[in-house]
């Protein structure tokens, strides 16, 4: 069985990054790769809780994730198993360790269980761009609201990913018509 350790420092208290995990709010935020939103988050948050995410990449395609909680430790570990919903992968199981080490907070994430080397570096690349995700959130304080100038970046960004969409869309019907 593969392993996958990633080892990341924020600029932020232990507690902060413990409510990024834990609050769907803040989850929904940053919490998918690339490219991919995370519309739905649904948190049971105790030992043997449900945890369930939905992705969504910018053709509109979503994936789902479900678990349970096994362990939760505020604002030192959070452990849940984790299982790609319409898939043979196994599941698998993921911890997230924080501690507090010279004004910063260190996160530990590890997920293990994999079958293979090729599924945990898919799994590494998705995960490196999330704790990115993680970090740019917690640049943006939760309760302040995004400024003008954001919104209006936002709002750009989703309609060149539905651009996109579209003439990925377009292309496959051409695509088609011609074969």
């Amino acid at each position: 069985m593969a392993r996958l350790e990633l080892h990341h420092r924020y600029k932020a208290s232990p507690d902060t990054i413990f409510k990024a995990f834990t609050q769907p709010k803040l989850l929904s935020r940053w919490f998918a790769p690339m490219n991919m939103s995370m519309p739905k988050v649904d948190l049971d948050l105790k030992v043997g809780g449900e945890c369930c995410f939905t992705m969504k990449d910018s053709d509109g395609n979503e994936v789902t994730t479900r678990g349970r909680f096994l362990e939760i430790v505020p604002n030192k570990k959070l452990a849940f198993t984790w299982a790609w919903e319409h898939s043979h992968e196994p599941v698998t199981t993921v911890s997230v360790s924080m501690r507090q080490q010279d004004g910063q907070t260190v996160v530990i994430l590890t997920h293990e269980g994999f079958r293979n080397e090729e599924e945990r570096n898919k799994h590494a690349a998705g995960w490196n761009d999330i704790l990115g995700k993680l970090e740019d959130s917690l640049q943006r304080s939760p309760e302040r609201k995004p400024t003008r100038k954001q919104r209006i970046k936002e709002k750009h960004k989703a309609k060149s990913r539905e651009f996109k969409g579209r003439v990925k869309s377009i292309a496959k019907q051409r695509i088609k018509r011609v074969a």
